[in-house]
């Protein structure tokens, strides 16, 4: 029997400095860090073979680097950006630890986790409006003529696709754990979209064995 399904790999970009100091990243373009440039050879290799239609990034060099290079591994596919897949703002919190940000602004902490939807730190972003804008940008994707997908983009919104998936509330986009450099499988199918694996790092093996084909 034959199936009219999309694939999409969501990978979320390589550590940065950032990342390696725990600092809040979002609207900063920060540089890999050691470790990050090793993720992002073993990513490429991983992914080499995955014969993608498409492979998305959200114009920041994090996530740009890595698509550039599984697309040229692909034979120069067809590439696009899209910074609705950017990750939430962290408004006056960028390139703070949450230890510094707490000692600053201990009742803008409290406020921000109390509502997770629609918290926020000041000139930031609420969850809300992440969700808009990842969603339409999702849907759209879907709606393409691809039909195997690349996505390197960021830990919320990649979370947030997940639970859009499974149809779960977004608030709950915390309970998956996707480190970086990890790659998770989406199979979207008629009947629903099958999940595996999800937020797989280091050693990956050969991702693209994971797709299964068009029939069974």
């Amino acid at each position: 029997m034959a199936f009219d399904a999309q694939h999409f790999w969501l990978v979320r970009h390589p550590e940065t400095d950032y990342n390696a100091a725990g600092r809040y990243q979002s609207v900063s373009d920060r540089p890999f860090s050691g470790l990050g440039r090793s993720q992002a050879s073993a990513l490429r290799a991983a992914l080499e073979g995955l014969a993608p239609d498409l492979v998305v990034s959200t114009g920041q060099e994090r996530t740009d680097a890595v698509a550039a290079g599984v697309a040229a591994d692909a034979g120069g596919v067809e590439r696009a950006t899209e910074p609705r897949l950017g990750e939430i703002d962290h408004g006056r919190w960028e390139g703070m630890t949450y230890r510094e940000v707490k000692a600053r602004w201990p009742g803008e902490v409290r406020a921000r986790f109390a509502d997770a939807r629609h918290g926020r730190a000041t000139d930031g972003e609420s969850l809300d409006e992440l969700e808009a804008r990842v969603g339409r940008a999702w849907e759209e994707l879907r709606a393409g003529a691809a039909r195997r997908v690349v996505i390197v983009a960021h830990a919320t919104p990649l979370r947030v696709v997940l639970c859009r998936c499974l149809g779960l509330d977004a608030t709950r986009h915390w309970q998956w754990r996707l480190p970086t450099a990890s790659a998770s499988l989406v199979g979207l199918y008629p009947a629903g979209a099958i999940l595996g694996p999800v937020g797989r790092g280091a050693p990956y093996g050969n991702l693209a064995s994971e797709v299964p084909g068009d029939a069974c």
